[in-house]
């Protein structure tokens, strides 16, 4: 029992940073909600979420908790052990069986692979930074490289958002025919 109230301490940014992003979430759409109208922009963001099952769903949640993941990895300084690649695994094995097709489970694990990468260099430079040498360059190239890590999620998974709808709407993408 302590192992496992242990292995949920280590999670303790991730939970906080959830909460508070949730509350943040909460209350932009409990104000929001009170003032949709058809022609309102708030319409257009509210509206992805109707008619979603609970594959959907569960979906875009597992894509929310990998960006704060990310975030808090970046934010936060941790550095990567087994229980966070457990976590990491978990969230992409969820995504893979909520999204289903080959070609984007494919896509879900290179960039899968690609972040956790990043974050271990992340990790590493860090480390490096607090242990070996405080040369402030190495902490510029740390924040660089965490901007590029959150961005880069961030994009994927918009990305992805974005093809979830079109494929909801049967909008394909047209591709303009070359002269």
């Amino acid at each position: 029992m302590d192992g496992l109230l242990e292995r949920i301490l280590d999670f303790k940014e991730l939970l906080f940073l959830g909460v508070a992003v949730g509350a943040v979430f909460f209350a932009f759409f409990s104000v929001s909600a009170g003032n949709i109208t058809w022609k309102s922009r708030n319409t257009r963001i509210l509206g992805l979420f109707m008619g979603m099952n609970v594959r959907e769903m569960l979906w875009l949640s597992v894509g929310a908790v990998r960006i704060l993941f990310v975030i808090c990895v970046s934010v936060f300084t941790l550095r990567l052990g087994v229980g966070y690649l457990a976590f990491y695994a978990a969230l992409f094995l969820l995504s893979a069986f909520t999204f289903f097709g080959f070609p984007r489970i494919l896509i879900e694990l290179i960039n899968t692979v690609a972040v956790y990468v990043s974050l271990t260099a992340l990790g590493i430079l860090i480390g490096y930074f607090r242990d070996v040498n405080n040369e402030p360059m190495i902490f510029v190239i740390y924040v660089l490289l965490s901007l590029f890590t959150v961005l880069y999620s961030v994009y994927f998974y918009l990305k992805s958002v974005s093809d979830m709808v079109r494929g909801k709407l049967g909008l394909e993408e047209r591709r303009v025919p070359r002269r």
